[in-house]
């Protein structure tokens, strides 16, 4: 359901929604997201966005401009180490759950908050 389409529903039903967010505390999160990007990248992923690259996907395309394969094609490409690629795609993994979070408690009220 998009965030657009939940508004105009409770409207014209009438209807009163309770909502949960289930947000870890954000030390939990920034580690469970630290331990996936690494996993990501010891399963193949860096051969994958060289795997792209290499059949002529542009890295402009927008698959290839999001948070990590962007990083990723920068390491293939010769302008970033896999040593300075990895902190800067936990970083912005970070920041946008970070944004989602406000996002949704900016727009929803939650039991518990």
């Amino acid at each position: 359901m998009s965030p657009r389409f939940l508004p105009t529903l409770v409207r014209r039903q009438r209807a009163s929604l309770k909502a949960t967010l289930l947000a870890p505390p954000l030390d939990v999160l920034d580690a469970r997201i630290d331990a996936r990007v690494l996993a990501m990248v010891d399963a193949g992923w860096l051969g994958e966005v060289a795997a792209l690259l290499a059949r002529g996907v542009s890295p402009e395309l927008e698959p290839l401009r999001t948070i990590g394969y962007r990083e990723l094609a920068d390491v293939v490409q010769g302008r970033l180490s896999l040593d300075e690629a990895v902190p800067l795609v936990q970083t912005r993994t970070r920041q946008y759950a970070r944004r989602q979070l406000r996002y949704f408690r900016s727009r929803f009220s939650f039991s518990g908050q």
